[in-house]
């Protein structure tokens, strides 16, 4: 698994590269295999942790319910709000994240992604 600097670095290129698009976080870029969730908002919480909540959609292979593991998206349709970064931490099994769509997505070690 990458580490967390190269998927944040991965996310921000993404990111960058639809900034003439419709919104940068109305829909994940076409060509990132990330696993990707969009909702209407997100939030970077403490400890790591970050939600999507409100009518949340997975793309590229991201589960709709229950654990999430490995790296993913978290995406938000205000653009004011941050795209979060989500990785599995290496040294236990515990899931990177917690699916339950439509209503929210929560990843449990995640960073914020600068799209500039």
């Amino acid at each position: 698994m990458p580490p967390l600097r190269a998927v944040i670095a991965a996310a921000a290129v993404a990111l960058a590269v639809t900034a003439t698009s419709p919104p940068v976080h109305a829909a994940a870029p076409s060509d990132t295999p990330i696993p990707t969730y969009i909702c209407d908002r997100t939030v970077a919480g403490v400890k790591h942790k970050g939600w999507g909540w409100l009518n949340c959609g997975a793309s590229r292979g991201a589960p709709v319910s229950g654990e999430v593991y490995g790296t993913f998206l978290i995406l938000s349709r205000k653009e004011s709000d941050p795209a979060l970064a989500c990785q599995q931490k290496q040294r236990d099994n515990y899931p990177s994240g917690r699916a339950q769509l439509p209503d929210q997505i929560i990843g449990f070690f995640c960073a914020p992604v600068s799209s500039g």
